[in-house]
């Protein structure tokens, strides 16, 4: 989930099916699963970044985006065979860097419309310009 002014994004992901690899006594895989919730919180101003088609698709500044320097904090557990684990939720773990935003890229970076996330609106960018 976004925040309307994109400052906050949420990730949760509940029970995801995975398979664990277990390498002793015997090489097996078994099934297990996996919870976590991911909170980025936007604090700087955001930063324009990338030349989108001012340069050739092979360069790395090939993208146009916006982004901030954001604190992040998770929760995260997990299970298999009878075996489980989890993180303290308090404090919940906290980053050393993370950053929020968005970014156009690829197929979408000279895509003629693109909706806006935060209004939903269609948008024709223009060639050179971030969509927002």
């Amino acid at each position: 989930m976004v925040s309307p002014d994109g400052r906050q994004l949420t990730v949760v992901v509940q029970d995801l099916a995975l398979e664990n690899d277990i390498l002793r006594p015997v090489a097996r895989t078994v099934p297990a699963t996996a919870s976590f919730r991911i909170e980025w919180n936007g604090k700087k101003a955001q930063k324009r970044r990338g030349r989108g088609l001012k340069v050739a698709p092979t360069d790395p500044a090939a993208f146009l985006g916006r982004f901030r320097k954001a604190k992040a904090t998770g929760i995260f557990s997990g299970a298999f065979e009878g075996f489980s684990f989890e993180s303290d939720v308090t404090p919940p773990a906290k980053s050393r860097f993370a950053i929020v935003g968005t970014e156009r890229n690829g197929v979408f970076l000279s895509s003629p419309e693109v909706r806006c996330g935060s209004c939903g609106s269609l948008r024709r960018p223009s060639r050179d310009a971030d969509p927002r």
